[in-house]
C-alpha cells in the first residue's frame, strides 16, 4: 500500500506512540548514525533534540494511504536505538510503520554533526556524516550532565543529500 509522510510539529501525539519496530539491524554506531542522516534528508531537523543519546531526537509523522486513511508515527532514537513508534491499537499501524522504514531506507543522507551524552554524561557521543564518510566517536567524560540538557545538531554544508552507502547490500 502506499503511504505519504509529512512531519509535523505535535509533541502532544507523539506522546501517545510506543515502539512498533527498529530502524536497524543489529546495533552499531554507523547504522544509527547513517538512519539519522536520512530522516534528516526526509524530514529536516527534528521535533525535539536532547543531549542525552537515549532521547537523542523526534520527529512526529502523519502518515496517510491511498484511502485518506492517517496513522500517527514518530521516529526517534530511543534508548534501544532508532526506531518507529506508533499508536499501536489503531488497525494498519505496522504496515504505515513498515512502508515508512522503507522510505527512510532508501533516502540519501545529509552531512550533519550531534553531539550528545550517555550515561549520565560519562560518555560523550559523536554521530556525524561528513563527504560520505560514517562515523559514531565515544569518548570518556568527567562532566556529569542532567538529561535535560538539549544536544548538539549540526547540518553540514553544503546541505544537500547524497547517496552514502548505509549497509554493505
Amino acid at each position: 500500500m502506499d503511504y505519504s509522510f509529512e512531519t509535523i510539529s505535535r509533541y502532544d501525539l507523539s506522546g501517545r506512540t510506543s515502539k512498533i519496530l527498529s530502524l536497524i539491524d543489529g546495533y552499531t554506531g554507523e547504522e544509527m548514525t547513517c538512519v539519522f542522516g536520512q530522516v534528516l534528508t526526509l524530514f529536516g531537523e527534528p521535533m525535539f533534540i536532547c543531549e542525552s543519546i537515549s532521547n537523542a531526537y523526534i520527529y512526529c509523522i502523519i502518515a496517510t494511504d491511498i484511502n485518506n486513511k492517517q496513522f500517527v508515527l514518530t521516529v526517534y532514537h530511543g534508548q534501544s536505538g532508532p526506531a518507529i513508534g506508533g499508536e499501536t491499537e489503531k488497525k494498519g499501524v505496522y504496515d504505515a510503520a513498515l512502508a515508512l522504514k522503507k522510505y527512510i531506507q532508501e533516502a540519501d543522507t545529509t552531512d550533519f554533526e550531534y553531539i550528545g551524552y550517555g550515561f549520565r554524561g560519562k560518555v560523550k557521543v559523536v554521530m556525524k556524516i561528513k563527504d560520505d564518510k560514517i562515523s559514531w566517536s565515544e569518548y570518556e567524560t568527567n562532566a556529569e550532565r542532567s538529561v535535560d540538557d538539549l544536544g548538539t545538531l549540526r547540518i553540514l554544508p553544503p546541505a544537500t543529500a547524497k547517496k552514502t552507502h548505509c549497509s554493505d547490500e
